[in-house]
């Protein structure tokens, strides 16, 4: 996947600042170091340090994405091998935690959470972003892959879940928001980045459901019957120290 993300999940400039800035208006005013958790190939460790004023620590455990992240990794940020449950790091350590549709790929989100808050500073905040509501109205891929609406809703945890589960390590909801980005500009784009196959649920469908639901795709999109860019819907929720 290391090879089409990029590709296939980059975000927009408007995008991408829309995040940073939602990212300002939750962590603390000097956050000192933030930590990108799952930073894939760093699509926000170089904006979040030079929106924030920070640094930034990318933490990515897959060498494909890390060598794409250190590649493209910009001032102040520094890129670290690593895996969630065993952070390589000093207890409050960083003012924030950055952590973007990455939680799902976490094998044990309890020892996750209770390390999260042993790195973070007694002021600091956690944000997680992620389509954490109904896919159904989220996702605009939804009604051609219904299959991969199905293992998120079995294997991708939900915000209730999520809530109850960095609550037992110490952290509890402060700031709740839903934010919708354009993530793609037009029909033609939208079916080209979904042919990439760069979203972990698609990769996770059998081969044959990926391509009949990617031929349905592109046939509504020759046939004119989709328009306007593709909107999604995803949440940004702030964990604090209880």
């Amino acid at each position: 996947m290391a090879e089409v993300y990029d590709a296939g999940r980059a975000l927009s400039a408007p995008a991408l600042a829309m995040w940073t800035e939602a990212a300002a208006r939750h962590l603390p005013a000097d956050a000192g170091v933030v930590l990108d958790l799952g930073a894939g190939t760093g699509r926000f460790s170089s904006a979040l340090a030079a929106r924030l004023g920070a640094a930034v620590v990318a933490l990515e455990p897959a060498a494909g994405m890390r060598a794409r992240a250190g590649a493209a990794a910009g001032d102040g940020v520094a890129v670290v091998g690593a895996r969630a449950e065993q952070l390589p790091f000093d207890a409050g350590t960083f003012g924030g935690v950055w952590a973007s549709q990455v939680l799902h790929h976490v094998p044990d989100l309890d020892a996750c959470a209770h390390e999260l808050r042993r790195v973070l500073a007694p002021v600091g905040v956690v944000l997680v972003r992620g389509m954490l509501g109904d896919m159904a109205t989220s996702w605009p891929l939804a009604p051609y892959f219904p299959g991969a609406v199905t293992i998120v809703e079995r294997r991708y945890p939900r915000l209730a879940e999520l809530g109850t589960r960095l609550g037992a390590a110490g952290l509890g909801v402060r700031a709740h928001e839903r934010l919708a980005q354009v993530t793609a500009a037009g029909p033609e784009d939208l079916a080209a980045r979904t042919a990439l196959r760069a979203d972990s649920a698609l990769a996770l469908l059998p081969d044959d459901e990926f391509a009949a639901g990617l031929a349905t795709l592109r046939r509504d999109v020759e046939r004119g019957r989709l328009s306007g860019p593709a909107v999604e819907v995803l949440d940004l929720v702030a964990f604090a120290p209880l």
